[in-house]
């Protein structure tokens, strides 16, 4: 998904988090052409995670890839 592109990498704050779920559901909403409650939306299209919960899983994700890798490397040492 191409709003995601680098979200690994993404430092948030609150207002960043509110502003990607009005996003999500704005996207969501036009999918759908529907004006129905977040919820009933994401159940009706089988979406469990909202778009700051996958956020925060890519970024420890790629936490743990940092953590990995050899010592000599920039993302490494930068941690």
């Amino acid at each position: 998904m191409k709003a995601l592109y680098t979200a690994e990498i993404w430092t948030l704050k609150e207002h960043h988090k509110k502003k990607l779920e009005v996003f999500e559901m704005s996207v969501l909403r036009r999918i759908l052409r529907d004006r129905r409650r977040n919820l009933d939306i994401k159940k009706k299209l089988g979406i469990n995670l909202s778009i700051v919960q996958i956020i925060q899983q890519r970024r420890l994700s790629y936490f743990g890839h940092v953590v990995r890798m050899n010592e000599e490397r920039y993302p490494n040492m930068l941690l």
